[in-house]
């Protein structure tokens, strides 16, 4: 039996057994799927995680099939890691180790020093900034990839200079890049696969670089709504700032998908959805409702006695939603006028206070996620140290409908909280353009200067209209339920799989008694997932 079909197997330990060698016969003869054998011009871009490895060799199938091209399978791991051995199961023949490949490639890495010591010149000479809207490597934007990756680990963010870590990912970045520039050209790559992402590593890398060189590039996405999508990557751009980057949608596409619901249906998904009734696609439903569990119910009067101890009602509840600082700052927006979300928040206090913006209750909210991300308390002990009499702290026991009840304008960069207030009617004031930006329902902002004046003038800023609140709300319920590309079946196999979309790391068990029936009875390659994806590609 073919080694890899051991490995594959071997991990399922509650249902591989010495008494089920039928198990193992039905898998070896019938899990395989269909690859064209010649002719690889398809370059399959292995991610970490089981869930992704499935959904992407089903997609490299029907693409392999349709377009009679053979598919190549790159990755970080070593040949004999169990995502890639997944992979040689489940078909894939052709393999390339990325790190072989990088000590091979002399000429690649001297070409990489010349443009590290350029790139680092430029860095010294101009500013963080410049790295993150302006650095380019043959024409091709990466700096943005490069700076969240920078920041995602050790609170990276707070270091405010130069540091050898970043000077180090910068050439590993530029050494990735040519490495896989040259590769795409030198195989006359003409489709990939691969999921793209806001971070400088192979897949971040290879998707800008596939789009600037016009290569076809596709991806599944899986939603919180159990939607697969197809998603046809042709028209990403390789520009991070170029405008219109993330818009996918006009504002007769929102009034065309909501025509049919009243504002009564409008409201009920609304409150639906802040109860944690409901799924939606942008927003996590478990957070929603650890939001308003245990929570206790705040007035105006109550909150502000509470948070300031006053009992004057008469100034403007403003909140401060910070974000996660290190999560990928610049994967969802555009025209960021901060260098990251930790900047953004800081700059913002700092301001408050030197300009002794007093005529304003300002409320601190940090990311219910941060404790998951380390950084516990970092928000929290700026504003404290700031030592501002309007700074209060948000109080863990009110829930985010309720606060956003109580508060009058909400800061923040792209968040979704901004359309919390705005079908509430209230304005955000927002450092960053995302989808739901340029609308009219957000106070939207292209540099520091005219953001920072709305702060200042933030208790003069009046309330949406009736019909600006309505289409809002239009808009809310519109991204809670819009998958961007094209609908595709879904998968007998994966959902029988029951495997986690967001777990990284290997898992105890691929396949479960139901899978092992369904494997009995139908040919993994026949699933209707890989059917539907041959007709849409």
């Amino acid at each position: 039996m073919n080694s890899y079909y051991q490995k594959f197997l071997s991990i399922n330990k509650e249902i591989i057994n010495s008494k089920n060698d039928e198990i193992k016969e039905i898998l070896k003869k019938k899990n395989k799927l269909k690859y064209y054998e010649k002719n690889f011009t398809t370059l399959l871009v292995s991610r970490d995680r089981e869930f992704q490895i499935f959904l992407q060799s089903f997609l490299a199938s029907a693409l392999s099939q349709k377009k009679k091209t053979g598919v190549t399978l790159i990755s970080e791991k070593p040949i004999n890691n169990n995502l890639n051995q997944i992979l040689f199961a489940l078909g894939i023949t052709k393999f390339i180790s990325f790190k072989r490949f990088s000590i091979l490639n002399l000429i690649t890495f001297i070409k990489s020093i010349y443009q590290f010591i350029l790139t680092t010149y430029n860095l010294n000479t101009k500013n963080i900034k410049w790295l993150i809207k302006d650095c380019k490597i043959d024409n091709i934007y990466i700096g943005d990839l490069i700076y969240d990756s920078y920041i995602r680990y050790n609170l990276s963010f707070l270091k405010k200079n130069i540091t050898l870590k970043l000077l180090l990912k910068i050439f590993i970045s530029i050494f990735k890049f040519n490495l896989i520039k040259n590769l795409l050209i030198k195989k006359k790559i003409k489709y990939v696969v691969c999921e793209g992402g806001g971070y400088a590593n192979l897949s971040g890398l290879t998707a800008r670089i596939a789009a600037n060189l016009k290569i076809n590039l596709y991806s599944i996405s899986y939603d919180r709504k159990n939607n697969f999508t197809l998603i046809d990557q042709n028209k990403l751009k390789s520009d991070p700032n170029a405008k219109g980057r993330i818009r996918r949608f006009k504002k007769t596409h929102i009034l065309q998908s909501t025509k049919n619901l009243t504002e009564k249906k409008l409201n009920k998904f609304i409150s639906d959805r802040n109860l944690g009734k409901i799924t939606t696609i942008r927003t996590n439903r478990f957070d929603i409702l650890n939001s308003n569990k245990n929570k206790n119910f705040y007035n105006k009067e109550k909150f502000i006695k509470k948070v300031f101890n006053s009992n004057d009602l008469s100034k403007k509840i403003v909140l401060i939603a910070a974000h996660v600082f290190s999560d990928c700052p610049h994967l969802d927006g555009e025209n960021y006028i901060f260098n990251d979300y930790h900047e953004h928040y800081t700059q913002t206090c700092d301001y408050i206070k030197n300009n002794n913006l007093d005529d304003v209750y300002w409320i601190i909210k940090p990311h219910p996620s941060t404790k998951r991300y380390g950084e516990d308390n970092i928000a929290t002990s700026y504003a404290k140290n700031l030592n501002f009499r309007n700074f209060g702290i948000c109080p863990k026991d009110i829930s985010t409908d309720n606060l956003v009840n109580i508060c009058d304008n909400v800061i923040t960069v792209t968040g979704t909280i901004a359309l919390e207030f705005a079908v509430k009617g209230k304005l955000s004031i927002n450092a960053g353009i995302t989808q739901y930006s340029r609308f009219n329902i957000t106070m939207d902002h292209y540099n520091q200067k005219s953001y920072f004046k709305s702060l200042e003038n933030i208790d003069k800023i009046k309330k949406l209209s009736v019909k600006q609140t309505i289409f809002a709300k239009k808009m809310f319920y519109f991204l809670e339920n819009l998958s961007s590309g094209i609908k595709i079946s879904n998968s007998d196999f994966l959902n029988l799989a029951q495997l986690d979309p967001n777990k990284k790391n290997d898992q105890d068990k691929i396949v479960n008694k139901n899978l092992i029936n369904y494997l009995k009875k139908n040919n993994l390659s026949n699933d209707q997932m890989i059917k539907d994806l041959y007709k849409k590609i």
